[in-house]
Formats: structure tokens, sequence, C-alpha cells
């Protein structure tokens, strides 16, 4: 199992920061490998599922993620499953003045590689979750200014 840990910063309240990535749709704003989140099943709540389209090593891979865990302001989790890979998304929130430091921690099994592959994959995986990281600090710089504005 590969994991990755990313953190961000948002001059923003935790509660604007959790609203956005609370509803996993989010995604198509943030991570640049993600396309075409919607939820199929939910209301958005623990329970949910969504659908999107992953791109990873010249593919385009379905993934199906369900909601597995909210907590207002603090936690978020999700699981997603696809015929080629699992994959683990923890998100935690914590407040910091008018800050929100986000810690973001993701993890894959990817289903038809032996062990080794996951060591041999960890760099482009690394790379994707540096995008997204980027990705996403650019989102929340964005919600931040908005907070501000509104």
């Amino acid at each position: 199992m590969l994991t990755f840990v990313r953190t961000v910063a948002a001059d923003a309240p935790s509660s604007a920061v959790y609203a956005f990535l609370a509803d996993f749709t989010s995604v198509n704003a943030w991570d640049p490998r993600a396309s075409g989140a919607r939820r199929v099943e939910g209301d958005g709540g623990t329970g949910s599922v969504y659908e999107c389209e992953v791109a990873f090593a010249g593919r385009t891979v379905p993934m199906r993620y369900t909601v597995t865990r909210l907590e207002p302001d603090a936690v978020i989790e999700w699981v997603g499953e696809s015929d080629l890979v699992a994959a683990h998304d923890l998100i935690e929130l914590r407040s910091h003045g008018g800050t929100t430091v986000v810690e973001y921690t993701t993890s894959y099994r990817y289903r038809r590689l032996p062990r080794l592959a996951d060591r041999l994959a960890a760099r482009s995986v690394a790379r994707l979750c540096d995008d997204a990281r980027a990705g996403l600090q650019s989102a929340l710089d964005a919600l931040g200014g908005r907070a501000r504005v509104g």
C-alpha cells in the first residue's frame, strides 16, 4: 500500500473549507487527475456514493467513492474502488486563528500489482499527489478570497 500525506493552509474558516471539501464533486476543481465527479447515491452525507474518472499513467479509470465519515468542520473520509485500485482518503481540518490547516492523507492499494510494483509506482503517484496538493492550495486560496469578500 502506498500512503502520502500533504498539508495546505487556507485563509478561510474551517466551516467554509469543510463545506467546500465535504462535497466530493469539488474534486473536479482541485485535483487535475479527476474529472466528471458526480453524486449517484445519497444526499451528500455519510454513505453517499460518487463516481468520477481518474487519469493515471496514460489511462482514465472510472472510480466509485463512498463517503465513510463526516465530522463537521473537522474530518472528511472517503474510500474509492475500481478494478485496478482501492483508495482511502482522509482529510483533517485544524483551525489556527483565521487559518485552516488541511492535512490530506491518501492511500492506494493496486489490486493487480505485486508489492514490488507498488514501490516502483511510488514516485509517479507522489507526483500526482503533489499536483493535487497544488490544485487544492489554489482552490482554497480562491475560497479564502471569497470568504473574505462575502
